[in-house]
Parts: C-alpha cells; sequence; structure tokens
C-alpha cells in the first residue's frame, strides 16, 4: 500500500490563522501602550530575528508557562503555528533576558486593572498590603525550591515588592 501524504486543508490553515486573529483581537489591545519599547528598552527583545514583536515574545512564553512541558515543545508549537522559527535554547535566553520586562509588563497590567471600591476610598487609609508567599518546585533531578515573596499594594494598585529566595528562608512578613 503506497504510503499517503498529508494535506493541510483549508479549514486547518484558518483555525492557525483565526488563532492569531484572536491573539491579536483579544490580547494585544489590553497591553500597555509602550509594550515594544519597553521591550527593547529592558532587553528583552534585543534582535528581532526571528521573533518579530514583543507580543509574540509575550505569546510564546505565556505558552511555555500554561502548555509546553520543554523549550523543544515551544519550539515546535511556534513553528507550526507560524509565530517564529527559534530554537528551544534560543527560546530558553529569551525566558532569562526578558524578566525584568515581564516584571514591569505585569505592574503595568496591574495598574491598568484597578477599580478601587469607593468605601476603601472613604476609608481614609493610605495603604493596602496584599502580602503572599509561596513556593516553587523546580523541575529537575535536584528538584530545587525557590520561594516567592510579593507584597501587592491595593489602593495603589501596584505590585510593590517581589523577592525570590532559595529554600533555606523562610515565608516572612518582615521581608517585606
Amino acid at each position: 500500500m503506497p504510503p499517503q501524504k498529508h494535506h493541510t486543508t483549508t479549514e486547518e490553515s484558518s483555525q492557525a490563522i483565526g488563532s492569531q486573529d484572536d491573539w491579536t483581537k483579544e490580547v494585544v489591545p489590553h497591553l500597555p501602550a509602550q509594550v515594544e519599547e519597553q521591550a527593547k528598552k529592558l532587553k528583552a527583545l534585543e534582535r528581532e530575528r526571528s521573533i518579530s514583536s514583543a507580543t509574540d515574545l509575550l505569546r510564546g512564553l505565556l505558552a511555555y508557562v500554561y502548555t509546553a512541558h520543554s523549550f523543544q515543545q515551544l519550539s515546535m508549537w511556534s513553528l507550526l503555528i507560524g509565530l517564529a522559527d527559534v530554537s528551544a535554547n534560543d527560546w530558553r535566553k529569551r525566558l532569562r533576558k526578558a524578566s525584568d520586562w515581564l516584571d514591569w509588563l505585569l505592574q503595568e497590567v496591574l495598574a491598568m486593572a484597578v477599580v478601587v471600591s469607593p468605601w476603601l476610598v472613604r476609608t481614609g487609609l493610605r495603604r493596602i498590603l496584599l502580602i503572599d508567599g509561596t513556593h516553587w518546585k523546580c523541575l529537575g533531578p535536584q528538584g530545587i525550591v525557590m520561594r516567592v515573596h510579593t507584597a501587592f499594594d491595593l489602593l495603589a494598585g501596584r505590585l510593590t515588592q517581589i523577592k525570590v529566595t532559595d529554600c533555606h528562608e523562610g515565608e516572612q512578613r518582615a521581608r517585606l
């Protein structure tokens, strides 16, 4: 029996294009206006060889966090949907370089989404901090545990502090 060839149908092509359109219509408009400039300024997007924009970089990084189980899968996924032809190693390097930009982006998005309740304003309180301490178990044979300590100012609508420590430092309110 001769081998069967797979042909991409118009429906499959339109699904890939549709998901790109969904990203552009549903997510990109809710990002801060200066997302591209900040990505370049904070060195998250230094060379635009294969990843053409900061929003494409963000889409890849979110895909890695939520769906891909490895940088190799991320590399294949980004190639298949037409996002970028980037190796697994290049994705890894880009994620490392994007830390400052992602911190800025998180603060901007949180600040844009804040609607303070009128009763909070009437209380006269100047600051309400929401404090969280959690831990991440890193993948790998050693299974290192990192602790993430965050403080979010509810009235200002900003992440005011984030600190990452190793497993030797416990969660303490005094740290923030």
